[in-house]
């Protein structure tokens, strides 16, 4: 790594690791290189989400039913999670935080977007859009409002193969695109292209379409940094000369590729040959110089990681949404069947509260009060966002025998559309088990539920 960044390379991404560990490492690496270094991070629900030992953040749909739910107070407490999240940023020597997804979830079934956005609703996506944006900006750090057109109306998962988005521009112009327009209005200084291909703007995917980049420049006007999404993704894989091809097409920063050397070889072949236009390269050379020149490098104190913790902690309670139903008083004595990915609810979490525990497979013939938890986890390569007709079935037919059942969706709240039948539905949006253990205490607390789904979601088999 510190071979590529003497070299003169633009930056990394960074994935994983402690905090304290990968913030002496970005020190060594931008000692190492002769211009400052880009270092990009997925950061979505907070540092800890690539960082042990630094905090959480609700994800971008919590985040939206806190704010429908509690506005102002809920808004308060965004800033100060913003805040957090570039202070830990910054403490690691991330100065380009790969946020916030800008795309519009109008798809339920969509398997990599989901509870990344912030809802169906594009005004409210860009209206949060621009509250990220604007702080994260504020901080000094480069906010990145990504896949642009948008990734809402993809039912394949772009890390897997090439999503179409058969829209024409005049209805993008109405969902997907309203807030990456709000989101350059706002001042962000780069936007991440998505692996995606939509006809009406190109026979070739965003990220090697330059149409797709004029009217990112010409028609909103964006003067900023233009990032591919991660070319380690199989999106692509059916093209070749990918990296000329990015660049020719209007990208300034080519993310993440499989082979950095034989990425390089290829672009220093184009040059060369002509292929690669040397005005071209030189507009993005340009921008890059100038939004570096301008980076805040000034070594950040250590932050207040159980202040930040807190603070995750106070906007995800009021995120938790009560979908339909009252929540019973006392809980203490019902059965809690676990359902959803394999590794997902945390059977010790609930033990701890509830006096059995036990997994969907083992629940058919239940007859007491019940409580159904559903973990769905969104991530790349995976390649789903729900649960599938077989977990679907066993759960229908928990909810039938048991006495009173509460289906809770930790991850996606889609899933709750199949469970009419229940007499209670609740989202709580994450998955992570500092979500689960929250909810556990809010419900033992016998707290209230503030949030508001921030989507429109059809229950089927409504009771009555």
């Amino acid at each position: 790594m510190l071979d590529y960044a003497k070299s003169g390379i633009g930056g990394f991404i960074l994935f994983g690791g402690e905090l304290e560990a990968a913030r002496l490492f970005v020190k060594q690496l931008q000692a190492a290189a002769p211009l400052p270094l880009f270092i990009a991070s997925d950061i979505e629900r907070g540092v800890s989400q690539q960082l042990n030992s630094a905090s959480p953040m609700p994800c971008q749909m919590a985040v939206a039913a806190a704010i429908k739910g509690s506005g102002q107070t809920a808004l308060d407490l965004l800033h100060q999670n913003l805040d957090s999240l570039c202070t830990e940023a910054a403490y690691a020597g991330i100065n380009m935080p790969l946020i916030p997804v800008a795309d519009v979830n109008n798809i339920p079934d969509n398997p990599i977007i989901c509870t990344r956005a912030f809802s169906d609703d594009p005004l409210l996506c860009a209206d949060l859009c621009v509250e990220y944006v604007n702080r994260i900006e504020l901080n000094g750090l480069i906010s990145c409002p990504k896949h642009f057109p948008g990734h809402g109306s993809s039912s394949v998962d772009s890390h897997l193969s090439l999503p179409v988005i058969d829209k024409s521009i005049e209805d993008m112009n109405k969902m997907e695109l309203i807030p990456f327009k709000a989101a350059v209005d706002a001042g962000t200084r780069s936007i991440m292209a998505g692996h995606l291909l939509v006809p009406d703007f190109d026979d070739q995917p965003a990220t090697l379409s330059p149409l797709v980049a004029r009217y990112l420049r010409e028609s909103l006007g964006f003067r900023g940094l233009i990032i591919t999404d991660a070319l380690n993704m199989s999106a692509l894989k059916s093209f070749d000369k990918i990296h000329v091809k990015c660049l020719n097409a209007g990208m300034d920063i080519l993310l993440h590729p499989d082979d950095p050397d034989a990425a390089i070889m290829e672009l220093e072949a184009g040059l060369q040959s002509g292929e690669v236009y040397p005005d071209r390269l030189d507009k993005s050379c340009n921008r890059i110089f100038e939004i570096k020149s301008k980076l805040n490098m000034k070594e950040v104190c250590s932050p207040d990681i159980l202040c930040n913790k807190n603070a995750a902690e106070s906007l995800a309670r009021l995120s938790f949404s009560l979908v339909r139903g009252e929540w019973p008083e006392d809980v203490s004595d019902r059965i809690v069947v676990t359902a959803g990915d394999e590794d997902g609810i945390s059977k010790k979490i609930f033990s701890r509260n509830f006096k059995r525990v036990i997994s969907i497979d083992d629940a058919a013939s239940l007859s007491g009060s019940v409580i159904i938890a559903i973990s769905t986890k969104v991530a790349a390569w995976r390649g789903k966002s729900g649960i599938d007709r077989k977990t679907k079935n066993k759960i229908r037919t928990v909810i039938k025998n048991a006495k009173k059942t509460a289906v809770i969706s930790f991850g996606s709240p889609y899933v709750l559309s199949d469970f009419g039948e229940a007499d209670l539905l609740a989202a709580a949006y994450g998955y992570e088990e500092w979500i689960q253990e929250l909810f556990v205490k809010h419900i033992s607390e016998g707290a209230d539920f503030f949030g508001k789904l921030p989507l429109n979601i059809s229950i089927s088999g409504e009771q009555g």
